[in-house]
């Protein structure tokens, strides 16, 4: 009997320090797995700013290289901007390069020729602070917030492409607001010169909504367009405020998750606070490790955000 209750009293310590060890196991493991998985992420994210930043050199380049044209200089120089000509060159550079607009501004800050259909002319642009700093002699780039009707005196169907409804997402902020008719557009601007006397303006950009190519090249890049038992292994989406306007995330149907919005607590840290958000996050209907940066205007102002993200699935199912 002795011998039996001892044998019994072994057996159960062997199982507690048995369950104890394989828990502090299991969680050493999924921590290091879902560690290394998460610094992975973190260094994903530099990578899609490359992209992001590149796309937005582009721009620039092209600006850099149309204000130092003969033509352009000369039209600027004699206020020349009525006849067909000047317009068409301008019209095929901005198709052969992606832009949806380029535009041309005076000293005055009026615009006096648009590339774009309907072609609209004779309005102010002061309030795009590209235009604002090109006017006073600097080459600029970066991101602009821009209103509806800014959008569609640029070019037609650029509201249209900005327009999304809000969708409601689970976890996120309650809003009132039902929609987002703002566009965000990478923009770069340049004086046109000569001499030393500033004779006019010219700006050019690519608005973000909906401009899925983007997005779809970080994946592309960082993920290698990998998937999961049906679920893409990386993801990545750029927001206007807490609003996805351009992203790789899929709702149930297949669709683009385009209108749903960032969860409360990354919107807290991202948007609130200025601060980059890292580690596990729910993203539409699944858990990816994440990584989210602000994404800020030529005012240094928080005005959306940069996220990519890997699928936690996978490295959970490792870890078990």
């Amino acid at each position: 009997m002795l011998r039996t209750k001892l044998f019994q009293a072994f057996a159960a310590l062997v199982i507690v320090f048995g369950l104890i060890s394989a828990f502090i196991g299991i969680h050493m493991i999924t921590g290091r797995v879902i560690g290394g998985a998460q610094n992975q992420v973190n260094l994903d994210i530099g990578s899609a700013w490359s992209i992001f930043d590149n796309r937005l050199e582009k721009i620039e380049t092209i600006i850099d290289m149309v204000v130092i044209k003969r033509a352009v200089v000369d039209a600027a120089a004699e206020k020349l901007w009525t006849g067909a000509d000047i317009r068409q060159r301008l019209e095929v550079i901005r198709r052969n390069f992606g832009l949806d607009f380029l535009t041309v501004v005076s000293p005055e800050g009026t615009v006096v020729l648009r590339s774009a259909a309907p072609y609209n002319e004779g309005d102010f642009v002061f309030q795009n602070p590209a235009v604002g700093r090109a006017l006073k002699g600097e080459h600029v780039k970066g991101i602009v917030l821009m209103s509806s009707v800014e959008l569609e005196n640029e070019a037609s169907g650029l509201a249209e492409q900005a327009f999304m409804t809000l969708e409601d997402t689970p976890r996120a902020r309650p809003t009132p607001r039902k929609a987002e008719d703002r566009g965000m557009a990478m923009v770069a601007a340049a004086p046109i010169l000569k001499g030393p006397q500033l004779i006019g303006v010219i700006y050019a950009g690519v608005l973000l909504n909906r401009h899925q190519g983007l997005v779809d090249e970080m994946v592309s890049v960082v993920y290698k367009n990998e998937s999961y038992k049906g679920s893409p292994m990386g993801t990545a989406t750029l927001f206007l405020g807490d609003c996805r306007i351009a992203t790789t995330v899929r709702l149930a149907n297949g669709d683009r998750a385009i209108g749903t919005r960032a969860s409360k607590e990354v919107v807290t840290r991202v948007l609130d606070n200025a601060t980059s958000w890292a580690g596990p996050a729910f993203v539409v209907k699944d858990t990816y490790l994440t990584a989210y940066d602000p994404i800020r205007d030529f005012d240094g102002r928080v005005v959306g955000m940069l996220y990519v993200g890997r699928l936690e699935r996978p490295f959970l199912d490792v870890s078990r």
